[in-house]
């Protein structure tokens, strides 16, 4: 990943292929809503049986993450400091994952930090910026 800070424009810049793997994603949670609702279309009247109820809830899945990523995510390469809130840190099953908390309550993920001096790096990049980091 390369995070670049843009001193003329008062941003940061990011270069990490996200937005392609959110398309994919997007169009995979789309093709699953479609697949669910031609198999639950075929179903005959008053004969909702356990496939049924799979597609059911596999249907619910994908719309829950498809809201999830268009009201909660961004893939902004470009942002300005000043939409920035601060640098989020969370532990989930060991390891360190690190998200951009924006102004507009939005979360643009930071996907290929890996070793422990990138870490180092991007928090003190963010720290001498003026950007508040866990």
């Amino acid at each position: 990943m390369k995070i670049k800070y843009i001193a003329q424009e008062k941003s940061i810049e990011i270069n990490d292929g996200l937005k392609t793997s959110y398309l994919i994603i997007g169009f995979l949670m789309l093709l699953n809503i479609f697949n669910a609702v031609i198999n639950l279309y075929k179903i005959k009247d008053g004969e909702l049986n356990m496939i049924g109820y799979i597609w059911i809830f596999v249907g619910a899945i994908s719309i829950g993450a498809v809201v999830y990523v268009l009201l909660k995510k961004t893939t902004l390469k470009k942002i300005p400091l000043d939409q920035i809130k601060r640098l989020k840190e969370k532990q989930i099953l060991g390891r360190k994952r690190f998200s951009l908390e924006l102004q507009n309550g939005k979360l643009r993920d930071l996907i290929k930090l890996g070793t422990q001096s990138d870490i180092k790096e991007l928090k003190k990049m963010f720290n001498d910026i003026g950007i508040e980091t866990d």
